[in-house]
């Protein structure tokens, strides 16, 4: 019987541990990518160093909102992306004008001297 106990409390406290480690993973892979996207997305668009032509999106951080422009088809930076739809997904989902996250992505806040 006690040996059931324990094995239970040992169980139940790796779990606990294996759940917390998880969190803290799941805040740091959100910290890297804030960090990447921002890179990316802050850029203005560039034409690049072609002679074709393409509409392709760019994240606009002033309207926060994606727009077209005309790409080269080679060169220019990462801030470009075949559809506005994954120039949102991507750029989207962070208010970049005030440096915080949006509501669409959790991402852990440091906490302040009093806790909160």
């Amino acid at each position: 019987m006690r040996f059931t106990i324990v094995c239970i409390f040992c169980l139940a406290a790796g779990i606990l541990a294996v759940d917390m480690d998880s969190d803290s993973l799941q805040d740091q892979y959100e910290k890297e990518q804030y960090q990447i996207r921002k890179k990316i997305c802050l850029q203005g668009w560039e034409y690049g160093k072609c002679r074709g032509r393409r509409k392709l999106w760019y994240y606009n951080t002033q309207k926060s909102n994606c727009l077209p422009f005309i790409y080269s088809n080679c060169g220019g930076n990462g801030n470009l992306f075949y559809t506005k739809d994954s120039c949102m997904e991507y750029c989207g989902r962070y208010n970049w004008k005030k440096g915080r996250k949006s509501a669409r992505l959790r991402i852990a806040a440091p906490k302040s001297k009093d806790g909160n």
